[in-house]
C-alpha cells in the first residue's frame, strides 16, 4: 500500500469498527490506532488487506488486534519485485545514504532561504498523489524513493514540522506502545530479516492487548466491588438505625 491507498484502507478500518465493536478503539484513539494499523500494514497490496479485513469481519467477534490481521495474511506475499522495479543506482544510493547525509547544508539556495545552519532532509517522490517506490538492491524490500530538499523546500519543510509540534499530542498508554512497535517494524521491513521482525512484531501486540484487557477487567472488576460495597454499607446503616429505634421504644416502655 502507499499514501494513495489510505482512503480504501480507511473505509475498510472503520467498516471492521461498525460491525465488531467490542474491544474496538476509543474514539480519541481511532485516528492513531488506524495510522498504525496502515503503517504495519502497508507492506501488503491494498487488495490483500482489504479481503483480510473481510475475512476477519465474518469471523471474529472482537475487533482485531493488528498482530490478527497480519496473520490472517501470512500467505500472503509484501509487495516485492512482482509489484515494483529495482531501485537505480543513484536511488540506491540516495536511500543508503539517507542517516549519514542529514547535516547542514550550504549551497547557494539554503543560504538564500536561511536554512544553511539545519540539516537537509530526505522525502518520499510523489506523482500524482502517489508514493513512487522500488526495490532495494541490497534488501529486496519495496522502499520508498528518496531525494533530498534544500533552499526553499527544506525551509517549507521545516515550517511545517514546526506547526505540526506545536500542538503536543499525548495518546494513551496503549498506543504509545503500539507507536513503538510500529516504528520498529517500520525499520526491521528495511532489512533481510523482515520475517522475523514481523513474527517479533506480532508476539508484542499480543502482549499489548493481553495486557489491556487484563487491567480493564481488573478496573471493571474493583467498580463492581466499589458499589457492591456501598450497597453493603447502606444495608449496615439502616440496621443501625433500626436497633437504635427499639433500644429508644424500649427504654419508653421501661420507664412508662
Amino acid at each position: 500500500m502507499n499514501d494513495a491507498d489510505a482512503a480504501r484502507f480507511h473505509e475498510a478500518f472503520r467498516r471492521l469498527v461498525a460491525i465488531l465493536p467490542r474491544d474496538r478503539p476509543r474514539d480519541k484513539d481511532l485516528q492513531l490506532v488506524e495510522g498504525s494499523y496502515f503503517r504495519l500494514l502497508r507492506s501488503y497490496m491494498i487488495e490483500d488487506v482489504i479481503e483480510a479485513g473481510a475475512t476477519l469481519a465474518s469471523t471474529c467477534t472482537r475487533f482485531p488486534p493488528a498482530a490478527e490481521w497480519l496473520n490472517v495474511m501470512r500467505d500472503k506475499k509484501p509487495a516485492n519485485q512482482a509489484h515494483c522495479r529495482v531501485m537505480t543506482e543513484a536511488e540506491a544510493l540516495v536511500y543508503r545514504n539517507r542517516a549519514t547525509r542529514r547535516v547542514p547544508c550550504s549551497c547557494p539556495a539554503c543560504i538564500a532561504a536561511g536554512v544553511s545552519h539545519l540539516p537537509i532532509e530526505f522525502v518520499p517522490i510523489v506523482v500524482d498523489g502517489r508514493e513512487e517506490r522500488a526495490n532495494d538492491p541490497a534488501t529486496g524490500n519495496s522502499v520508498p524513493i528518496l531525494e533530498e530538499i534544500h533552499g526553499e523546500r527544506l525551509r517549507r519543510w521545516y515550517e511545517e514540522f514546526r506547526n505540526f509540534t506545536a500542538t503536543p499530542i499525548t495518546p494513551s498508554r496503549e498506543t504509545r506502545r503500539r507507536q513503538n512497535v510500529t516504528r520498529a517494524v517500520t525499520a526491521h521491513y528495511e532489512r533481510p530479516d523482515a520475517d522475523e521482525a514481523a513474527a517479533g512484531a506480532r508476539k508484542m501486540l499480543e502482549e499489548i492487548d493481553t495486557d489491556l484487557q487484563r487491567r480493564e477487567a481488573a478496573a471493571a472488576a474493583a467498580a463492581k466491588k466499589s458499589v457492591a460495597g456501598d450497597e453493603a454499607g447502606d444495608e449496615e446503616g439502616k440496621l443501625i438505625q433500626f436497633k437504635r429505634r427499639i433500644n429508644r421504644e424500649l427504654r419508653k416502655a421501661s420507664s412508662g
